[in-house]
């Protein structure tokens, strides 16, 4: 019985593996391949997240009490901020 219930588990496992196959392809491709429209894609989200980074800073710096533990998290969300902003404007310059 056990080796009945492995075989149906495994062709499942096999049935969903060749349907998700070629979506993992895809995204691969656009990972190391990106079009220009794909790379203009990535630079407004990453956009977006630096955004998000600096709300998020302004938010600790008005809504805590400071101690070491939050000057760190605000270097940290603005270090990441500036990063995210730079490799997405860098990603979105276009062509």
């Amino acid at each position: 019985m056990a080796d009945r219930q492995k075989s149906r588990l495994c062709h499942k496992f096999q049935l969903v593996y060749e349907r998700v196959k070629p979506v993992f392809g895809l995204a691969k491709q656009a990972l190391l391949r990106p079009t220009l429209k794909q790379m203009e894609a990535m630079g407004r989200f990453l956009h977006t997240l630096s955004s998000a980074s600096f709300i998020g800073l302004v938010t600790l710096i008005v809504a805590s009490h400071w101690s070491s533990w939050t000057a760190l998290q605000a270097f940290l969300l603005l270090t990441a901020g500036v990063l995210l902003f730079c490799i997405g404007t860098i990603l979105s310059k276009g062509e």
